[in-house]
């Protein structure tokens, strides 16, 4: 249980100071590719 907890509170602080903004793009990106495939399918589909 404590060992598991560390391991997300390390992951955290590490996401925290290297990879914060990378990981804020990625999901920014990855969310408009999802609703213009969403979009597409839409269409596709009427």
């Amino acid at each position: 249980m404590s060992g598991e907890g560390g391991f997300y509170l390390i992951s955290m602080h590490y996401l925290h100071m290297h990879q914060i903004n990378d990981l804020a793009n990625s999901v920014d990106v990855a969310h408009k590719y999802d609703i213009g495939v969403n979009f597409a399918h839409c269409f596709s589909v009427f």
